[in-house]
């Protein structure tokens, strides 16, 4: 069954229990309140009769004897007169009958149900009660000494089923009323679920569009919404922004990666060929064969910085952890870039503090430091300068920065920087010739991977400043 009609039939099945419920509880209610009401009359209805049938002068005027001394209370005699005539004998459901010392029947009448069957022992003032078939009968006696008949004991009779009477119309109508009740109930559950259930067909519908379609710019979009099923709706949403997001870069980084690996390639075939058809002496098929290293390196390059990335990605890069002085590091690595830029006539400075040691993995912080400065010369001007430092802040922190006043980095630019193949303006990609689009990506994933934060500030024509920050060695 669908969750739908799970819900109707639950709503269906809770208000056909709670009515039932509800219905017991009146009848059950309603009987007890019959059956005290039942006792109550009965009762009632006996000591009536009683007064009924003694007079002392005019009827409701007799006075009962309290000290059983012959004297009334108003100083009348005692002497009474009986009159059976006086008695109702059926009043209020309740049967009256009045019997003489041996039990015989003086006077009143007996229901027929009982009359065959032994009832129980006269008590004065005591309610006793007998089950006949279905029906229970309740028994009320009082019992009074007389000078004309001796004792003579007044009997009420009742039938407890009567005490239902009252409550008999309210459970016909609880038992018409009951099925449209339940009707409503139902009907408003379907519409509610529905209701409820329809953002549930919208996701199923753009989850099937995408999936054959192939198309996850499909959203839901439910809009605002506060329930369960709205905040699951904006969730899928915000899911398949990220899903299109990764596979928009995924395609971008195939086809980024393609073109960066068809040129060399290219370059190395081009080569090749015009080496094979027209290199007449060993001087220009040496030539030839530095092209292709050239290429072949920086393809090398390339492909190394992929497998890296890629290990990255998926958990697999482990680094080793050491020991080691950060602050020779820095220095080894500026005092190695000098040659590369002198032949751009930029001038390497350092402001790097001795004697910092950090907790890394070295080869990785090496090539970290490597691609910042390989960055700065590839984007410095001519004749400028670029300057490496590294020390260590009050926090217990190592912050190093690599600082150039080369071309800069333009504002809509500085925030796509750390992704993959990308490139800025044309005037920094010729710059780079031989750069391969992934330093950046690299440096940001070290330093992250060892715990730390990078930024950087730039402005057009003026330069741009890589600052680090790394956890010092621990103590």
């Amino acid at each position: 069954m669908s969750i739908k009609l799970k819900v109707v039939l639950w709503y269906a099945l809770f208000m056909l229990v709670m009515m039932v419920a509800v219905l017991v509880f009146v009848f059950c209610a309603g009987t007890n309140l019959g059956r005290a009401q039942s006792k109550e009359k009965l009762i009632e209805t006996v000591e009536e009769a009683v007064d009924d049938m003694f007079f002392a002068g005019k009827k409701g005027e007799r006075k009962k004897n309290k000290n059983g001394s012959g004297e009334e209370e108003n100083g009348k005699t005692s002497e009474q007169e009986i009159a059976f005539h006086e008695i109702e004998t059926y009043e209020n459901d309740t049967y009256i009958a009045v019997y003489d010392s041996d039990s015989q029947l003086v006077y009143g009448i007996i229901p027929q149900a009982i009359a065959s069957i032994d009832t129980p022992a006269f008590s004065h003032g005591l309610l006793q009660e007998i089950a006949i078939g279905n029906d229970r009968w309740l028994f009320y006696d009082y019992m009074t000494e007389t000078s004309q008949y001796g004792l003579l004991t007044v009997r009420g009779t009742t039938s407890i089923i009567n005490g239902t009477d009252e409550i008999k119309p309210l459970l016909a109508a609880a038992v018409l009323i009951m099925p449209v009740l339940i009707l409503l109930s139902v009907t408003g559950g379907y519409i509610i679920t529905k209701r409820a259930f329809k953002p549930v067909k919208q996701i199923n519908e753009t989850a099937e569009r995408i999936a054959c379609e192939n198309d996850l710019s499909c959203r839901i979009g439910l809009g605002k919404g506060n329930d369960e099923i709205y905040t699951l709706a904006n969730t899928f949403d915000n899911m398949f922004d990220r899903l299109q997001e990764a596979f928009e870069n995924e395609k971008q980084f195939t086809s980024d990666a393609s073109h960066e690996l068809r040129t060399p390639v290219s370059v190395i075939i081009s080569q090749c060929e015009y080496s094979i058809e027209n290199a007449d002496t060993l001087s220009e098929a040496k030539e030839g064969l530095k092209v292709v290293l050239n290429q072949a390196t920086r393809m090398s390059l390339l492909i190394s910085r992929l497998l890296m990335l890629a290990r990255a990605d998926k958990g697999h890069q482990k680094l080793n952890i050491e020991s080691f002085d950060i602050s020779e590091i820095a220095a080894m690595v500026a005092e190695e870039k000098k040659a590369t830029a002198d032949k751009k006539n930029i001038k390497v400075k350092t402001n790097i503090k001795n004697s910092i040691m950090i907790d890394a993995d070295e080869t990785m912080i090496m090539r970290m430091l490597i691609n910042l400065i390989d960055n700065a010369i590839d984007y410095g001007k001519e004749g400028g300068s670029i300057e490496i430092g590294v020390t260590e802040n009050d926090a217990g922190m190592i912050v190093g920065y690599v600082a150039d006043d080369g071309i800069g980095i333009s504002e809509k630019d500085l925030p796509h920087i750390w992704e993959r193949f990308y490139r800025a303006d044309k005037s920094r990609t010729r710059s780079a010739k031989n750069g391969t689009g992934l330093g950046l990506a690299m440096v940001k994933w070290i330093v992250n991977a060892h715990g730390g934060s990078i930024e950087v500030t730039s402005k057009i024509d003026e330069g741009s400043t890589f600052i680090f920050t790394l956890p010092a060695k621990n103590s």
